[in-house]
């Protein structure tokens, strides 16, 4: 075969061979040798390829993975790790809290438990030298206080932009008891001062005291406890809005409702019994022998129940996978405050009680009763985190809580000891008529704050 012709022909066969396949051999087809040694050849001529655009992308391979490839991996977007649930990716998030918090005490306004020398003929009053305070000289602290706060929420849309959340908390109620005896002598003396309200003069009515002295001397004995107990809690339902949000910090609104609730209370309870017959010990104004006793019961109840409107901002930042955020609110409303006082005296013998007079030492007719009032209130709280996330789905955090109220009711503070002693059925002069009507209804208000450290952990999807 001449070849100039075996050339055509093999660039003809090259042109019609699939462009996804290899080219094909025939079954019967005979391998075509060319002599070794052409003498008088000529070059073969480059083969003529067939034309790529009249085959079309679709039957060129080579062509099709290139523009395939240029088409999808520019529109397929890089995946964003975040690792904060109000920064977008979960939908939902619960959390818990173990708090470690302190509250402001509760205020006294004068002292409850005294005592002083015997060579003083008014020893244990406020006015005198000698006198020294037991109980009651400075606001009543409950240390430490433990509690657990818990959270859950949940974004809306798949961008986090807006969502909603609830969390509430509540502090383990705070309290303590003190407790003064007397033994079978009248010793050691105390008692518990107040101000004379017919003379304006300070005095003091003995719970314990057996002078030597018989001039000077009340030959009782007796005991006197003081208890207090507050309890503090909160719950918050906010919406919330994402603001701002960049690989690694964001910042969120939210606007909600919160309610705060403070219940606190006081009690004295007291135990008299004379040393001797015509002792200074009496009922209704009448002496008791000393085979019966006197007990007198104080009650002061104080609740405070905070409702409004609040509004505030998280803001946060990750470094690998630690993170920080940082909290701030203030609601704005109204705090319904509610105080309950009682009282009153019993005559006992044998752990038998043979009478009751309304009333007791703190707490009697000029002020026993119910009272109510709505005052407005500001409620801020700030906060501060710092946290690692173990998985994409846990994490444990660390931080600090302050929240402020103004305008509460401390049970406290609701202790009148001015005192008119013709309306106190253990005195003496029990039913005497004149003086002012004292103690007094009067109602005082503080402001109140907790704060503390939390530890917790997180979970979302």
């Amino acid at each position: 075969m001449n070849p100039r012709m075996l050339a055509l022909v093999l660039a003809v066969g090259v042109g019609s061979a699939s462009a996804g396949d290899p080219e094909p051999k025939p079954k019967d087809a005979k391998p075509e040798t060319i002599p070794a040694k052409q003498p008088d050849a000529v070059p073969a001529p480059k083969p003529i390829l067939p034309d790529v655009d009249k085959l079309g992308a679709v039957s060129d391979p080579i062509k099709k993975v290139e523009s395939s490839a240029d088409k999808i991996l520019p529109e397929t977007p890089l995946p964003i790790v975040t690792l904060r649930n109000d920064v977008g990716g979960p939908t939902w998030w619960v959390a818990a809290d173990y708090l470690m918090w302190w509250t402001k005490g509760m205020p006294v306004n004068s002292p409850y438990v005294t005592t002083g020398s015997q060579s003083d003929p008014f020893a244990g009053s406020l006015d005198r030298p000698s006198t020294r305070v037991l109980y009651g000289d400075k606001s009543i602290d409950f240390g430490v206080r433990s509690g657990l706060r818990l959270q859950t929420g949940m974004w809306f849309d798949n961008e986090a932009t807006f969502g909603a959340e609830l969390v509430g908390f509540m502090l383990e109620q705070g309290g303590e008891t003190a407790t003064f005896s007397g033994g079978s002598n009248g010793q050691p003396f105390f008692g518990i001062p107040f101000v004379n309200a017919r003379t304006g003069q300070p005095n003091i009515y003995f719970v314990s005291q057996n002078f030597n002295d018989p001039a000077v001397s009340a030959s009782l004995t007796g005991a006197l406890d003081i208890s207090t107990k507050s309890r503090f809690w909160a719950y918050e339902i906010n919406g919330l809005v994402n603001l701002y949000r960049s690989s690694d910090s964001w910042v969120v609104g939210l606007m909600g409702f919160r309610s705060m609730g403070l219940d606190e209370s006081i009690r004295f309870t007291e135990s008299l019994r004379s040393l001797i017959p015509g002792g200074s010990v009496t009922f209704g104004g009448a002496t008791v022998d000393p085979s019966q006793s006197v007990g007198t019961i104080d009650d002061f109840k104080t609740t405070n129940r905070f409702y409004g409107p609040q509004v505030g901002t998280r803001v946060g930042t990750i470094l690998g996978g630690f993170f920080m955020s940082a909290y701030a609110s203030v609601a704005l409303g109204v705090n319904e405050q509610e105080r309950n006082i009682d009282g009153s005296t019993l005559l006992m013998s044998g752990g038998r009680t043979l009478a009751t007079l309304p009333g007791g030492v703190f707490a009697v007719s000029s002020n026993i009763g119910r009272t109510s009032q709505s005052d407005f209130s500001v409620v801020p709280e700030a906060g501060l985190s710092l946290g690692y996330q173990f998985t994409p789905w846990l994490s444990a955090r660390f931080g600090y809580n302050f929240v402020y109220w103004n305008n509460v009711q401390r049970a406290t503070q609701q202790v009148d000891a001015t005192i008119n002693p013709g309306l106190v059925p253990s005195d003496v002069s029990y039913g005497t008529p004149g003086g002012p009507n004292r103690p007094g209804a009067i109602v005082r208000t503080s402001d109140f704050w907790a704060q503390g450290i939390n530890f917790g952990i997180e979970i979302k999807r």
